[in-house]
């Protein structure tokens, strides 16, 4: 989640550039990131009818949603930080790290 919050200008303008998403990862410090419980309840509803989850984010602070916005965006995040490096990054400037095995 670090990672994040220390280069979410490229990801959020890669979003921007790349998709319709309307995504947008908070500006937390090291320190607030580091105070996130490590453990929280998240309330879901399951449709098995429908096939749908639901979970109420209401009831979360604004680092358990960065939390779950995280777990939901992962797979994305690594996605543009190919683009990223492979199309995106200019010759000079440090290829970004990938985030493969990072959960």
């Amino acid at each position: 989640m670090q990672y994040i919050c220390q280069h979410a200008d490229i990801l959020h303008k890669l979003i921007t550039t790349y998709s319709t998403l309307d995504i947008h990862y908070p500006d937390f410090s090291d320190a607030q990131i580091k105070a996130i419980s490590n453990s929280f309840v998240l309330e879901c509803a399951f449709d098995v009818q429908k096939k749908t989850l639901t979970i109420h984010q209401e009831k979360l602070s604004q680092e358990q949603q960065f939390v779950l916005l995280y777990l939901q965006t992962i797979e994305l995040i690594q996605i543009y930080v190919d683009i990223y490096n492979n199309f995106e990054r200019n010759g000079h400037e440090e290829p970004l790290a990938s985030l493969h095995n990072c959960i």
